[in-house]
């Protein structure tokens, strides 16, 4: 038996992993049933939360987890698609792709959850019990408030309602009322990750502005210099408004000028001088960050109709995926809206509200209209997890137009 609890880091490193998924793939696709509803999900959280448990049992540090997690899902993909493993293709579908999406990296958090939704006896699974683990197994103080953030912005009470459908020892009821208890405790879990993130940001901003203020020439605290070098330190294109401003709202002008007091080559006079300045551009970042929150605002709207628009009255032919690929992508990203402020928007635009939007139409079964939805929250969502990279340009484009 492969991955069991004796597996050392070399066997998962070797190339033995690969050999013995290659063997199960071989035995276990003459046993699938084809058109089987649940085989394809459950095989996917079966390796992921196959290799959850793996990794409770070897040290981490000796093990390549994207490499492991890589074995496991072409595994999968194999067992799913049997005529990919000669070509790498099957209809359009490349490898380590299906239906269009790209795989996902391994995720720590959702392994152990899915761990935990799968494998705990349903004793476990009660309220009292849940509210005592669960958080545990989502959230861990020592980590990295920030990943964990945007692992759980992946998660959601439909994601609970999933993974739960594939236990028969629940009943419709039990399941919706349990995933509806993890979301409270993902939402609270959610809150104080958020706010461990904001205080870690706010105090490296303070640390920051501190050390520009002490260290850099007084030659260069200018009014041109400032406003390039204090203000591109106060910016941040991944805060909202009400973040930004309280963040920045430590920096009052009694703030700076005690901090530049502390220097002997800059009177008070100078000093007072400065402050103006580092005020000034204070203020243009929060002044142009309302600017943009209020464009955004009018630009969800209007997103709002042309979506719903697309929806209810484009032709059925072309609702296919590159279609809709092509012309989701095109009404979310707006360079003139903002992406990171977008995002915000976006996160709202749920499945419940596309399924409201498709509901007049008389012309597509279940299977199509889950299909549009799975398309248009692909690309939704890679816009919603989308670099910081991606959305500084979209910022600097939006600037460049007014």
């Amino acid at each position: 038996m492969i991955c069991s609890k004796t597996s050392t880091p070399e066997d998962l490193q070797s190339g033995k992993l690969s050999e013995q998924l290659n063997k199960l793939v071989k035995k276990a696709s003459t046993q699938l049933t084809p058109g089987e509803s649940l085989t394809s999900r459950a095989l996917q959280l079966g390796t992921t939360a196959l290799l959850s448990r793996v990794l409770q049992n070897v040290d981490v540090s000796d093990v390549d987890v994207e490499k492991i997690g890589g074995q496991l899902r072409t595994f999968a993909t194999s067992l799913l698609h049997p005529t990919d493993e000669s070509n790498g293709h099957s209809n359009g579908k490349s490898n380590g792709h299906t239906n269009g999406k790209s795989a996902k990296p391994f995720s720590i958090i959702q392994g152990d959850l899915e761990n935990y939704l799968l494998f705990s006896p349903p004793w476990k699974l009660n309220r009292e019990t849940v509210k005592q683990e669960f958080r545990d197994v989502i959230y861990d103080a020592a980590a990295n408030p920030r990943l964990i953030r945007q692992e759980l912005e992946q998660i959601d009470r439909d994601y609970f309602v999933q993974e739960l459908s594939l236990r028969n020892d629940f009943t419709p009821e039990a399941r919706q009322d349990l995933a509806s208890y993890l979301e409270e405790i993902r939402t609270e879990v959610f809150s104080t990750v958020q706010t461990a993130e904001e205080q870690g940001k706010r105090q490296d901003l303070r640390n920051r502005v501190e050390n520009y203020l002490r260290s850099t020439r007084k030659a260069k605290l200018n009014p041109e210099a400032i406003s390039q070098d204090f203000k591109t330190l106060l910016e941040d294109s991944e805060a909202d408004l009400d973040t930004l401003g309280e963040r920045l709202g430590q920096f009052d002008r009694s703030t700076l000028e005690n901090i530049l007091s502390q220097r002997d080559d800059i009177s008070g006079e100078e000093a007072s001088q400065i402050v103006n300045q580092l005020e000034g551009n204070r203020d243009q970042v929060l002044s142009q960050a309302k600017e943009l929150q209020d464009r955004i605002q009018a630009q969800g709207k209007e997103l709002h109709q042309k979506l719903s628009d697309y929806l209810r009255n484009t032709n059925k032919e072309e609702l296919n995926p590159e279609g809709i690929q092509g012309e989701i992508k095109i009404l979310f990203e707006d360079p003139e809206a903002g992406l990171i402020a977008l995002r915000k928007w976006l996160s709202q635009f749920d499945r419940d509200t596309l399924v409201q939007l498709l509901s007049q139409r008389q012309d597509l079964s279940e299977e199509q209209v889950n299909e549009v939805l799975d398309q248009i929250e692909s690309v939704r969502n890679n816009i919603l997890h989308a670099p910081s990279t991606l959305a500084d340009k979209a910022k600097e484009q939006y600037e460049q137009t007014i």
